[in-house]
């Protein structure tokens, strides 16, 4: 029910969801977040309490500030959007963490295309920090950081916002893969 509805109104709002933003990235980790156990849930909202920027990019509006379940959910759904929020700052900014690199389709003779090629497996050595990642190899690494529990819990929120963020990316075609013509 809550697919249907959250797919209802992207349909019929197209305005506030243009492309995805922040309205299709909330919807998207909610979906998500609905998936989890309780005790999963807390934990989620612990974590992102220790982002480096949660005092100034996590406050929720007024509308739901006085009840304490619609403010996780918005965080959850704030975390998703922090990444496009985080291109305003280069320290955070990592333009093409957010798309895949590589054809996902092509139409004509591949000798005359000029395709890049895909960029392959994680790099030895990746960090939070490597700006040269496309989204496949971004979500393993935030995956490992997310997952470290010997890694500074700041460190491990930053990836939890990569990855809710980049899991509805991937979701959207031109962020997923490319179309090359010889046209």
């Amino acid at each position: 029910l809550a697919f249907f509805c959250a797919l209802t109104v992207l349909v019929i709002t197209p305005q506030s969801a243009s492309a995805w933003w922040a309205c299709g990235h909330h919807v998207v980790a909610n979906l998500a977040y609905d998936q989890l156990a309780p005790k999963e849930q807390k934990a989620l909202i612990d974590l992102l309490k220790h982002h480096p920027r949660f005092a100034l990019d996590f406050n929720p509006p007024e509308t739901v500030k006085n009840d304490p379940e619609a403010v996780d959910r918005w965080r959850i759904g704030a975390a998703a959007y922090w990444p496009d929020v985080a291109r305003k700052f280069p320290t955070w900014s990592r333009s093409k963490w957010h798309y895949q690199l590589g054809a996902a389709q092509t139409i004509g003779d591949p000798a005359k295309l000029n395709v890049p090629k895909s960029p392959g497996p994680l790099p030895p050595g990746a960090s939070l920090a490597t700006q040269d990642l496309h989204i496949e190899q971004a979500i393993l690494l935030c995956r490992q950081v997310a997952l470290d529990v010997k890694r500074p819990k700041p460190e491990r929120a930053v990836a939890l916002c990569w990855l809710l963020h980049l899991y509805g990316d991937g979701h959207q075609p031109c962020h997923a893969g490319s179309l090359y013509t010889v046209d």
